[in-house]
C-alpha cells in the first residue's frame, strides 16, 4: 500500500511539472531506469561504489531510478522485478562480454525493454564493443549526462550515440540515497569528481579515448560546496577524486587544497587512480597532507628516461621528478606508492629490467608500495594500434582478466614470459619490503581491513608471506 501511494505522488508530482513546462503528457510518461554495473572477474576485490552510475542518476528527469551493482553481492534477478523501461550497463572492455549476456537475459525475462550500454568500455572503442554486444540496442559513446537527459527521445534510437562533452554547467549532486546499505557502506568512500579529461597521450592509457584530451575543470568553490554536503548530510568523512588527472593546473589544484584546509571539516582523501607528480613539490605536498591525504598514489610508469619521452610521451614526467617526490612525501609523513608498466612496445628488455630496480630504489628510499604491473593493450589506446600493426599481439584485451598473469604482447625486443617474470619479481621485492620494513604500516593498515572484509586481508596476508618467502 505504501509503494503505491508512492508512485501515484510521484506519477501527480511528475504530471503537475510537466504541464508547467509545457510538454506533452501522452509522450512523456514516468520511466522506470535500472543502471546496473556488472561483476569484476575477481570476486575478492572490495567494490568502491558505482559512482558512475550515481552521478548519471539525477539526470533522468522524470524518471524512477534504480541501481543494481553486481559487485556488491546484488542480483540481477531480482533487479528485473521492477519491470524497467530501461537498463543501462556500464563496464571496462573486459566485461563486454558479460554485459551482452546480462542484456540478453533482460530481454528474455522482459522482452519489451531497452538495452543501453555506456562506460570506458564503450567509449575507448565503440565499433569493437558493437561487435561483441549484439544483444544491446544502443551504445553510448562518451559522457553519459546528454544521454541521461534526452533518454526519453533516444528510446528509438540504435546504433552508436556520441555524446558532447559534458562542461560541468549543468552539475547535479550525485544521489547517493539509491546505493546505501550496501555492502561497501562498512568503509564508506564516497567520489566528488574534480575534473574530466586528460592533456597527455600515454601509449598505454584509455583517459584520453574516454573523457577527451581537453581538460575541464570544477570551480574549486562549487567542489567545496559538495564535500560540505555530503559530509553532513551522509556523515561520510572519507572521499576520493576519480580524475584523470586532477593536477593539471597546479594553481589550481594548491586553491582547491587550501579552501579544504580553510573548511575544517574532518575529512580524509585519496585519489585512486594516482596523481601526477608533474607539479607536485614539497610546499603542494604538505598542503595535500593539511588537507587530509595520509597517502598518495603517483603515475611514475618507467625508471628510464627515453621510456617516459619516447615511448610512453609522459608529457616531460622526469626521472629526477618521480624521486624528488618521494623523498618529499617521505619527508612530510606522506605514505607514498608509485605505479610502473612494463611489458610497452618499444621498451626493450634492458629498460625493462631498469624500471625493476628503479622500483627497489623507490621503496629503499621509502616509498610503501611499488606496484609493477604488465601493459594491457587495450582497444583504443595507440599501443594497441601499433601492436596490431607490427603483429605483436599474443592476445585480445578480452584475454585479460584481474587475477591472470598473462602478457598479451610479444615483440622483437622479448616475449611474453619475459615480462611476466619481471612482474614477478617485482612482487617478490615489494612482498620482502612490506614484510622487512613496513610491517608496523602493514598492521596498522590491515586491522581495520580484518573488520570490514575478514577474507580479503587474509587472503593477502597469505599472498604476501608466500611472495615474500621467494
Amino acid at each position: 500500500m505504501l509503494r503505491f501511494l508512492q508512485n501515484l505522488f510521484f506519477r501527480l508530482l511528475t504530471e503537475k511539472l510537466l504541464w508547467k513546462e509545457g510538454f506533452e503528457l501522452n509522450r512523456f510518461q514516468p520511466k522506470k531506469v535500472l543502471l546496473v554495473r556488472p561483476m569484476f572477474e575477481h570476486k575478492d576485490l572490495k567494490p568502491y561504489p558505482p559512482t558512475s552510475l550515481v552521478v548519471l542518476a539525477p539526470h533522468f528527469k522524470y524518471a524512477e531510478v534504480f541501481i543494481c551493482d553486481l559487485q556488491a553481492g546484488e542480483n540481477f534477478r531480482d533487479a528485473l522485478r521492477i519491470k524497467p523501461d530501461l537498463i543501462l550497463f556500464s563496464g571496462f572492455t573486459s566485461q563486454l562480454n558479460e554485459i551482452n549476456n546480462l542484456a540478453k537475459f533482460a530481454k528474455d525475462a522482459t522482452p519489451n525493454v531497452k538495452t543501453v550500454a555506456g562506460g570506458s568500455g564503450i567509449t575507448s572503442s565503440p565499433e569493437y564493443a558493437q561487435s561483441i554486444l549484439k544483444d544491446v540496442e544502443l551504445l553510448i559513446s562518451g559522457d553519459g549526462e546528454e544521454f541521461a537527459q534526452n533518454y526519453l527521445d533516444l528510446m528509438n534510437y540504435k546504433g552508436i550515440f556520441s555524446t558532447k562533452r559534458f562542461d560541468w554547467k549543468g552539475y547535479k549532486i550525485p544521489d547517493w540515497n539509491l546505493i546505501q546499505n550496501r555492502r561497501y557502506i562498512k568503509n564508506y568512500c564516497l567520489a566528488v569528481e574534480t575534473s574530466r579529461g586528460c592533456p597527455y597521450n600515454c601509449i598505454f592509457c584509455t583517459a584520453h579515448c574516454v573523457h577527451g584530451k581537453q581538460w575541464r575543470p570544477r570551480d574549486p568553490e562549487n567542489i567545496v560546496s559538495e564535500i560540505k554536503y555530503l559530509r553532513y548530510r551522509y556523515g561520510c568523512k572519507l572521499f576520493y577524486f576519480p580524475d584523470d588527472n586532477a593536477t593539471v593546473d597546479p594553481k589550481r589544484w594548491i586553491n582547491l587544497m587550501q579552501k579544504i584546509v580553510e573548511a575544517k571539516l574532518d575529512t580524509k582523501f585519496h585519489a585512486p587512480e594516482g596523481i601526477q607528480a608533474h607539479h607536485l613539490d614539497f610546499e603542494t605536498l604538505k598542503l595535500m597532507k593539511d588537507a587530509g591525504f595520509n597517502n598518495i598514489y603517483i603515475g611514475a610508469e618507467s625508471g628510464v628516461q627515453r621510456v617516459l619521452d619516447d615511448v610512453i610521451d609522459k608529457g616531460g614526467l622526469t626521472v629526477e621528478k618521480i624521486e624528488e617526490v618521494v623523498k618529499a612525501s617521505v619527508k612530510i609523513g606522506l605514505t607514498i606508492n608509485c605505479f610502473f608498466v612494463i611489458g610497452i612496445v618499444g621498451e626493450t628488455l634492458e629498460e625493462v629490467r631498469q624500471t625493476v630496480v628503479f622500483a627497489e630504489k623507490m621503496r629503499k628510499f621509502g616509498a610503501y608500495d611499488c606496484i609493477v604491473r604488465d601493459a594491457i593493450p587495450i582497444k583504443g589506446t595507440r599501443m594497441y594500434d601499433v601492436a596490431k600493426e607490427k603483429g605483436f599481439l599474443a592476445g585480445e584485451t578480452k584475454d585479460f582478466s584481474s587475477n591472470q598473469t598473462r602478457h598479451l604482447l610479444n615483440t622483437s625486443e622479448w616475449n611474453s614470459s619475459q615480462i611476466e617474470e619481471f612482474v614477478k619479481l617485482s612482487h617478490r621485492q615489494q612482498a620482502q619490503h612490506i614484510l622487512r620494513h613496513k610491517r608496523g604500516y602493514m598492521i596498522r593498515k590491515g586491522i581495520p581491513k580484518l573488520f570490514n572484509n575478514p577474507k580479503g586481508a587474509v587472503k593477502r596476508l597469505i599472498q604476501l608471506s608466500k611472495e615474500g618467502l621467494k
